[in-house]
């Protein structure tokens, strides 16, 4: 997947190319994330079908998905409205989420070869400059850097060797994303910006270092620590 700049939130236009469901659903996501759809607001098909030109069948299979993601919330009788924050289901997405990636990268680490290390070190790379310009305009560059930060994460999760745990690791970082995007494009994530951001980013120095040491009790103590603090 290659790294997502700003969206104009009230183009007509869907995000990516192909079919329109799946561009639909990313559109739709990524306004939720970025706050443009704002927790408990009304997804009316009519509005959406109207907006981007598209179908009613069309709309509701996208909101089917996002419900099923739970970034939206189906009320019997009343439609569809954008699912609210809850803080106590970000620590319980987290903590399960920690987990499951120390699981991957102890196994990546008893799998690595040089593809696995390269690959870690790439990733980590292109996450660098990410960090530096969500510095610059955590707005502009949100999505950039939250595309980097999942690929370095499930790069170090790579070489696990199982499917169905990097597909439950996506789901879960599927699943907190809203709340750090939203934070960041209001500039009102502090766990993200200032001292912290600049501690995130050594986190992740130090989580390539672990990979490439293959010190796989290390790199699980970074990510325990480093997912608790930065969902």
């Amino acid at each position: 997947m290659s790294p997502k700049s700003a969206p104009n939130l009230s183009s007509t236009k869907l995000a990516g190319t192909g079919p329109v469901v799946p561009r639909l659903t990313e559109t739709l996501r990524i306004e939720i994330s970025l706050g443009a759809l704002e927790p408990g607001a009304r997804l009316k098909i009519d509005q959406i079908r109207k907006k981007y030109d598209i179908s009613a069948a069309s709309v509701r299979e996208a909101l089917s998905i996002l419900t099923g993601e739970e970034f939206v919330t189906s009320i019997d009788q009343r439609g569809f409205v954008v699912t609210a924050y809850q803080g106590e289901r970000l620590t319980d997405l987290t903590r399960v989420r920690a987990e499951l990636e120390c699981i991957a990268f102890g196994w990546s680490v008893e799998n690595a070869d040089t593809d696995w290390r390269a690959d870690v070190v790439a990733r980590h790379f292109a996450l660098s400059e990410a960090e530096t310009k969500l510095g610059q305009d955590p707005f502009a560059h949100a999505l950039e850097w939250d595309q980097r930060n999942f690929d370095f994460h499930m790069a170090l999760a790579g070489a696990c060797g199982s499917n169905r745990l990097i597909t439950l690791i996506t789901n879960h970082y599927d699943l907190t994303r809203r709340y750090r995007l939203i934070g960041l494009a209001r500039g009102t994530d502090y766990s993200l910006l200032g001292e912290s951001r600049h501690q995130s980013a050594r986190e992740h120095a130090d989580l390539k270092d672990a990979a490439l040491a293959g010190d796989t009790a290390a790199g699980q103590a970074i990510i325990r620590k480093h997912l608790l603090k930065h969902p």
